[in-house]
């Protein structure tokens, strides 16, 4: 899991561009999620904390134990590494078990919008090449990924 610094709890905490003074000619720029790291930190642990719980809760089936470390990119934004171990009961043996919890697939726009953005906002590269020639990820006009 790694911290997303687009998190509406992230960017709602951050202080926003100011109006100019009328009597001065500087402005004040809206903070980045990599000026605030606290704030980073505090909801990376919320949403860690939720997502051990639902882990615990079952969600994959009995947990037997799970041991985990959070680690901080050089751009500041922490992330987990978990190892979850199951019951034998519930553990994952051949491709069957794989299929019914991990999707392959983009899910509809039209029933699941919000899913839909997530899932093509963070897990998608692109669009690149002749469509956006100017991508961060272009070099000598073809994708770098």
């Amino acid at each position: 899991m790694t911290a997303n610094p687009n998190w509406p709890e992230i960017q709602d905490a951050l202080l926003q561009e100011e109006l100019p003074d009328p009597n001065s000619n500087a402005r004040r720029k809206k903070q980045t999620a990599y000026d605030r790291p606290d704030i980073v930190a505090r909801v990376f642990e919320q949403k860690k904390n939720a997502l051990l719980k639902d882990i615990r809760g079952g969600v994959f089936g009995k947990v037997l134990a799970n041991i985990h470390t959070v680690e901080f990119q050089k751009r500041g934004l922490p992330h987990m590494h978990l190892l979850t171990f199951l019951d034998p009961a519930d553990k994952i043996h051949n491709a069957n078990d794989i299929d019914s919890i991990v999707w392959a697939q983009l899910p509809d726009p039209v029933t699941q919008p919000l899913l839909y953005d997530t899932i093509t906002t963070c897990m998608l590269h692109g669009p690149c090449g002749t469509i956006k020639p100017k991508a961060s990820c272009m070099a000598d006009k073809k994708c770098s990924k």
